[in-house]
């Protein structure tokens, strides 16, 4: 889908470039900056949107660590999640994101902080199971998962996925 939506792509390019064409964009006025040059990540970013990955590498970015706070006013009792630091002692949670098909998994830090989230899971046995990375070890910018997943993309059309898996996991510590 990627090779063949950037063979459309340049062949518009081409065909913006016949004096035909010129002279109908002129007279109608139409914009189209947009083809005059080709953004490799934004081609494979829309085509990643059209399509569902059911299959991937489990492998997850941490997005984020937060706890539960709450405002107390006269009568209004207001829950929000709050970011903090990925080390700290007090986390309730974390939030993991596969970087090849975008699913989001929460996971609490103890048994006691369990709610009625479902599937109920623990960080501890979450990390153990799957590839987790920590790019900037963050929660600015959901840890570096767009770059990752955008890198981790790019490198499987260059090199093949199991390369870029390779890739991937040499260049970003983890979890």
């Amino acid at each position: 889908m990627y090779v063949s939506e950037l063979d459309r792509l340049n062949i518009i390019k081409e065909l913006l470039n016949e004096e035909t064409c010129k002279e109908l964009i002129n007279l109608s006025k139409l914009n189209v900056d947009e083809y005059k040059s080709i953004d490799n990540l934004k081609v494979l970013i829309d085509v990643l949107n059209k399509i569902k990955i059911t299959q991937t590498n489990d492998i997850y970015v941490c997005t984020g660590t937060f706890i539960t706070d709450c405002d107390i006013c006269y009568q209004d009792t207001t829950w929000y999640t709050r970011a903090v630091p990925f080390d700290a002692d007090y986390a309730e949670y974390r939030c993991y994101s596969d970087i090849e098909n975008n699913h989001t998994i929460r996971a609490y830090t103890k048994p006691e902080f369990l709610r009625s989230y479902n599937p109920q899971i623990i960080t501890s046995e979450f990390e153990s199971k799957h590839i987790v990375l920590n790019p900037y070890n963050s929660n600015e910018n959901d840890n570096g998962f767009n770059e990752v997943k955008n890198e981790f993309f790019m490198n499987c059309i260059d090199v093949g996925q199991a390369k870029s898996k390779r890739l991937i996991l040499e260049k970003y510590k983890r979890m």
